[in-house]
């Protein structure tokens, strides 16, 4: 079993939601008997301006006891991105972490810590950078990231970078460059290498989506892309069922998890969303064989949100025409 947390996006603000939102996941992993293995970051942990001393403030005094007893592995947010430049792979962030650039832990040799990937044992992670790189399909980075799911050996492909590809948080993926061009331009090819779950942050909400596939276009919306549109709780509607190994276009759970301290907000409805919740928490991953199960614990401790995804088999995929939508939106 590997256990791992995403402690959500935009948590580096030093602050007592950010505070709560450790502690009550150190009381629950506590509480389970499910110790971490591991810990991602998906960007915005030192505000505003990603400084040294704002590392310090916001995030290495925060989670020092856990970032003592596991690894981190960090995406870069814009606002580590005012100080630190993907291209040249420097400033606070790049001084802050050592990351993989020649497949030291698994993955496609990048040659660079600003995208990359890693092993842990039969799961593939893959970090790319939203911010300030080429995201253009045709890009170095979308050329690495093809050569590096082709050559990927895994039962469980998890991917994560900072922009989300799908949000009506506090901000919009039909409207944002960067989200759109996440959304259309890296997000096939991430479905053609089969990808599981797709963690982003920056929007500072929680939003999970049904399983989806082949949502690309400007605005998002879920007729004849969502291939389940189940709540994936085993209590309730059932796991999200896909077939065995890393096959392409089979579905992905999409997660927006931005609500790690900096203020929450919603602006809208994105449709592909099963879950929306305008409160602070964090992200906890447990896989366990042919079974990845999510849990959204809040800053005070509830469990908000149950998923699960089985892999087994062979699943014959088909799309759902007029699927389930959540509710709209009212300020």
């Amino acid at each position: 079993m590997v256990n791992n947390i995403t402690l959500g996006g935009g948590s580096g603000t030093g602050g007592s939601d950010q505070r709560k939102v450790y502690e009550a996941m150190q009381e629950f992993v506590k509480e389970t008997k499910r110790p971490l293995d591991m810990f991602i970051h998906v960007g915005d942990m030192a505000y505003s301006d990603g400084a040294n001393y704002e590392f310090d403030k916001g995030f290495f005094s925060m989670y020092g006891d856990v970032l003592n007893q596991v690894a981190v592995w960090p995406s870069m947010g814009n606002h580590e991105g005012k100080t630190s430049r993907g291209m040249t792979g420097t400033g606070p962030y790049y001084d802050a972490y050592v990351l993989p650039t020649q497949g030291e832990v698994g993955g496609v040799p990048s040659g660079t810590e600003a995208y990359y990937s890693f092993d842990r044992g039969r799961i593939h992670f893959v970090c790319l950078d939203s911010h300030d790189l080429d995201r253009m399909s045709t890009g170095p980075m979308a050329a690495w990231l093809r050569e590096d799911l082709n050559q990927a050996d895994a039962d469980w492909l998890i991917a994560y970078w900072h922009h989300p590809a799908y949000t009506k948080g506090s901000h919009d993926s039909d409207t944002e460059g960067q989200l759109i061009e996440m959304r259309e331009q890296i997000m096939p090819i991430m479905e053609a290498g089969g990808v599981d779950m797709v963690l982003t942050g920056h929007s500072h909400i929680y939003e999970r989506s049904m399983l989806v596939d082949g949502a690309y276009v400007t605005p998002t919306v879920a007729d004849g892309v969502i291939l389940d549109e189940g709540d994936g709780n085993p209590a309730g509607d059932g796991a999200y069922r896909k077939s065995a190994g890393l096959n392409a276009h089979e579905g992905a759970v999409q997660i927006v998890t931005g609500h790690g301290g900096a203020g929450v907000s919603r602006r809208g409805t994105m449709p592909i969303m099963r879950e929306i919740i305008v409160e602070h928490g964090s992200v906890i991953l447990d896989v366990d064989g042919d079974t990845l199960a999510g849990t959204m614990i809040d800053k005070h401790g509830d469990v908000r949100d149950e998923f699960s995804i089985v892999k087994k088999g062979k699943v014959e995929v088909k799309r759902v025409e007029n699927p389930w939508q959540p509710a709209p939106w009212k300020k």
